[in-house]
């Protein structure tokens, strides 16, 4: 399990840094998609950010690739649900 709660920053696509809480890391058809939700809450209120998390030769994540399949969001979503519902019993 990575560290739940860190702080890690992201660029988007106009080279704006946003910081994120990392809150999970979710495995889905044998890839790892990372549970964010923004440190400012202005930025998207309490919605949960899923991108699908590559790792470098180290094991670290290094890169996050936003997930244009509908059904791969919604399915990784439910597990981060399932997971953080299971946490809180």
């Amino acid at each position: 399990m990575e560290d739940v709660n860190q702080v890690i920053t992201l660029v988007d696509d106009n080279g704006n840094e946003i910081d994120f809480f990392f809150l999970d890391v979710i495995e889905y058809d044998g890839k790892e998609y990372a549970a964010l939700i923004p440190v400012d809450e202005s930025e998207d209120g309490d919605e949960v950010t899923i991108l699908e998390a590559k790792r470098n030769a180290d094991g670290e994540f290094d890169d996050m690739i936003g997930i244009s399949d509908e059904a791969v969001l919604n399915a990784v979503f439910e597990l981060f649900i399932k997971n953080y519902n299971e946490d809180e019993d």
